[in-house]
């Protein structure tokens, strides 16, 4: 397989056709816990009730056409600072979030040949260069590194064996980014056995909420959007199926995702600790279909799609009780990259068409940025304090040839 190969072929997993369609705010509700509005029976999991009140008014609306400022103009920002995009071997290196101190973490794939996959490493990518984390790597059969996250000193990601669009085999695995060695958590094998695995809606990404680490995964037979929720302990090893729902993301000890039902969608929070779910906002599937969510501490986001070609972001404040609409000039597909942290929102298109710019929202000042363009590579990561984004050369239209530019506040 070629550098360029490696470094899409997580996203190329993804291409599987879904239909799209248009978006409204649905029903969105506080984050007070009450006994109010419809039940509905999650399974596996808990009931998720709907957090008691009227519908929600959008309070905010917003278009990346008209209200999006140059990054420039952000006195808070300061100046971006390129990252390396290949290790010291030569091998390419694909960024996968935003830690602290600017530091970026990475995949670098090596020892890819022809059909074959290598043994890719996941890393800290920092101004002084790319340095592995400490762990031996997985023996016999090549795998790749298609997706990762870190929670403080923790990270975790997925590995999977697949090349194939209709398949995919999953290892999730957890390390301290300060100590040598890693954890293995679960592996589909051992969950599902060796029966082909569709990819889930939202592709498998684990994501650290309180004290576990979470994905979905698709059951064998089952549709890739009936999705389960698997959660897996970080200090013991305990290992159960949570909930029904798609693309998860940790927030403190909440737990948000999606779930499909049957006349569209609900965006659920779960509190890990007690094992409650909550309603926060729905969507009608006459009205459109959640392609994306990403939440932090202070806000959850998710994206709309519709059939006309473009879609709308919106964004619920848990503690102001707020729901804002960004209205975006693109389709909105599952494969978009987007990542929150505090009060901070980023994202980017992927690699679709329409607008390939990359964007981030300060939800304090309703404050939106376009941090740059990347057609092919629009990405968009924030994290502690800094937000890093991509820039492809004039003369370089290839995803291997970006740079990473990261700014700190």
């Amino acid at each position: 397989m070629t550098k360029l190969g490696a470094l899409l072929c997580s996203a190329l997993l993804l291409l599987l056709a879904t239909a799209c369609s248009e978006a409204k705010p649905g029903r969105s509700h506080d984050a007070t816990p009450g006994t109010g509005g419809p039940t509905e029976t999650a399974s596996p999991g808990s009931s998720a009730r709907a957090e008691p009140s009227e519908d929600q008014a959008v309070a905010c609306s917003l278009d990346t056409a008209t209200d999006a400022r140059p990054a420039a103009e952000n006195d808070d920002l300061g100046p971006p600072v390129v990252a390396r995009t290949s290790a010291d071997d030569g091998s390419a290196l694909v960024v996968r979030g935003v830690l602290s101190a600017g530091r970026l973490l990475a995949s670098a794939s090596t020892g890819d040949s022809g059909d074959q996959l290598g043994t890719p490493r996941l890393g800290v990518l920092s101004p002084s260069g790319f340095a592995a984390l400490r762990y031996d790597p997985s023996p016999s059969r090549g795998h790749q590194i298609t997706a990762a996250e870190a929670q403080g000193s923790t990270t975790t990601w997925v590995e999977t064996t697949s090349m194939d669009l209709f398949n995919f085999d999953w290892k999730i695995y957890a390390a301290d980014l300060e100590r040598p060695g890693r954890r293995l958590l679960a592996d589909s094998d051992t969950v599902y056995g060796t029966r082909p695995l569709s990819p889930v809606y939202g592709q498998t990404i684990p994501t650290v909420a309180g004290d576990s680490v979470y994905w979905a995964a698709t059951p064998p037979g089952a549709d890739r959007s009936d999705g389960v929720i698997w959660r897996a302990g970080l200090d013991d090893a305990s290992i159960e199926a949570v909930s029904r729902g798609v693309m998860p993301s940790g927030a403190g000890r909440s737990l948000y995702f999606v779930r499909r039902t049957g006349d569209g969608a609900q965006i659920v929070r779960r509190d890990t600790a007690k094992g409650a779910e909550w309603v926060v906002s729905t969507v009608d599937s006459a009205d459109g279909e959640v392609t994306r969510l990403a939440a932090s501490t202070r806000l959850v986001a998710w994206v709309v799609a519709r059939p006309q070609g473009d879609a709308a972001l919106y964004i619920h404040q848990r503690q102001a009780g707020e729901l804002c609409r960004i209205a975006l000039h693109q389709r909105g597909p599952e494969t978009m990259v987007m990542s929150a942290a505090g009060h901070f929102l980023a994202w980017g298109n992927g690699s679709v068409d329409g607008d390939a710019g990359e964007y981030l929202l300060d939800m304090r000042s309703r404050g939106l940025w376009r941090l740059g363009e990347a057609s092919g590579y629009s990405v968009g990561y924030v994290g502690p304090g800094a937000v890093a984004w991509a820039r492809l050369p004039e003369d370089a239209a290839q995803p291997q040839a970006a740079q990473f530019l990261v700014a700190s506040w």
